[in-house]
């Protein structure tokens, strides 16, 4: 049997990882410039907008919105015991976690264990919640309040931080011979265009950038990649910089890919303009996105051999 402070200490490892979502040093007040569009449901099939949300949905993410209100401010939420884990992610942007509530085993909707944030214009802005679960060798996973289910984290923190091991790579309600954290995220302060329950928003760097969300910003690798290269806009350049370090390039390794990272800024940034000017982001204007991110992955995989390359989950 593992010792009960032990199995705390875990927990909160694995919460941390969760994060990559795991969250992360005190900050400005919120601000409400680019204020979030409100949440919704996932998309239909066949639609291009959410779906409604069930009765018992929408009482949660009520009751969440409530509850996190006055987080909106960062000194409250830090008055309050969250504190920072991990990088400020692509997909999830920043989490920052309350160790005495991440470890709890009943859900409270209004006392979240993590917060999440990103940046816009340099302050900080709420986005959501995320709740977890410690799952202990053997025991099986319970069903999840709302939404259309957990997804767990067991892995190292920076390596799933950055992607080089699967995100939630310890997926299903089986039962497992490691201490796990189930993690079911809550986009109820921006708009989800993939609902609100999803475990991933690759609109957010669309918002930090003050920029229209694409219909369903993750549907395609088209998408994802026009948001990965917006990251960079958006001060994202140190978490991939950082990654290449994680996983072992070499210094001159490391050095070409720096410099291909600037390139596809650059590439970025001219991409961006017309597309600014257009007052909104057709299908070209992401694809015109997207192009310096698929050049500068095929650049990382020429220069370091595609199963090397084939470790970075966030290229």
């Amino acid at each position: 049997m593992i010792p009960s402070t032990r199995l705390v200490a875990l927990a909160a490892r694995a919460a941390l990882a969760a994060l990559v979502a795991l969250a992360a040093a005190p900050a400005s007040a919120q601000h409400d410039h680019h204020a979030p569009a409100a949440a919704s449901a996932p998309a239909a099939p066949g639609s291009t907008g959410p779906a409604p949300l069930d009765a018992a949905s929408a009482a949660f993410v009520a009751a969440v919105r409530e509850g996190t209100a006055p987080f909106k401010d960062l000194s409250a939420a830090i008055a309050a015991g969250y504190r920072p884990l991990g990088p400020d992610m692509p997909n999830m942007g920043e989490h920052w976690v309350n160790p005495a509530l991440a470890i709890r085993t009943e859900i409270d909707p209004a006392r979240p264990s993590v917060l999440t944030y990103i940046r816009v214009d340099g302050r900080p802005v709420l986005t959501g919640a995320a709740f977890t679960r410690p799952v202990r060798p053997g025991e099986r996973v319970p069903p999840p309040p709302v939404g259309p289910g957990w997804h767990f984290h067991a892995a190292d923190l920076d390596m799933e931080a950055y992607g080089l091991s699967p995100h939630g790579a310890s997926h299903g309600a089986e039962e497992s011979d490691r201490v796990r954290l189930a993690m079911l995220h809550a986009w109820v302060w921006v708009d989800n265009p993939d609902g609100v329950f999803h475990d991933d928003h690759w609109g957010l760097a669309y918002l930090r950038l003050g920029l229209p969300l694409p219909a369903r910003p993750d549907a395609n690798a088209a998408n994802a990649d026009a948001a990965k290269a917006l990251f960079l806009l958006a001060g994202g350049t140190p978490y991939f910089a950082r990654m290449f370090v994680l996983a072992g390039l070499t210094e001159g390794e490391r050095a070409r890919a720096d410099a291909l990272l600037d390139d596809a800024r650059r590439g970025t940034e001219a991409a961006l303009a017309p597309a600014r000017a257009d007052g909104a982001l057709s299908e070209a204007d992401v694809a015109a996105l997207a192009a310096p991110w698929a050049a500068f992955r095929e650049s990382i995989h020429a220069l370091v051999g595609h199963e090397r390359a084939g470790r970075f989950g966030m290229l």
